[in-house]
């Protein structure tokens, strides 16, 4: 959703394509009807916002089991259940997304972009925005028209 708000719709449904598990109820924008629906538990909901909580740092399956209160075996199937993603790749999307929103909205480096949002450093950054976005953090910043500063 993100992604096609800042982007358009073309390259969203391309990323979404590439990087998404191919069956109609997945996808970042899926997870959040299915969460507004209710019918993601209270605990997978707990680790989703624990997740976008904390996701600029080093986190673990074992941290957000925990928070959802199970063992990380029964988290992971039902996150990948409940979700339609799994926390990983939820958490990585998630990532990218306030990359795109630091690149576009600050004057920071991409190194320091890349740390600030969980993912090393900005060779990461450039390599996951390679594959995900088809494009490199800087040819983002410049097409979505960077004006800050």
């Amino acid at each position: 959703m993100l992604i096609e708000l800042d982007l358009g719709s073309d390259l969203a449904r391309e990323v979404a394509s590439q990087v998404m598990p191919r069956h109609p109820r997945t996808g970042p924008t899926a997870a959040i009807r299915t969460n507004v629906s209710g019918r993601v538990s209270l605990r997978i909901q707990a680790s989703v916002h624990w997740l976008e909580a904390n996701g600029d740092r080093q986190v673990t399956i074992e941290d957000a089991a925990q928070v959802a209160a199970m063992s990380e075996r029964n988290f992971l199937r039902r996150f990948k259940i409940e979700m339609g993603i799994t926390p990983s790749d939820y958490l990585l999307h998630m990532r990218i997304n306030m990359s795109c929103r630091l690149l576009v909205d600050t004057d920071l480096p991409v190194d320091k972009i890349a740390r600030r949002c969980g993912l090393g450093t900005g060779g990461r950054l450039a390599k996951l925005f390679r594959k995900h976005l088809s494009t490199t953090p800087t040819e983002y910043r410049t097409r979505r028209g960077h004006t800050v500063g």
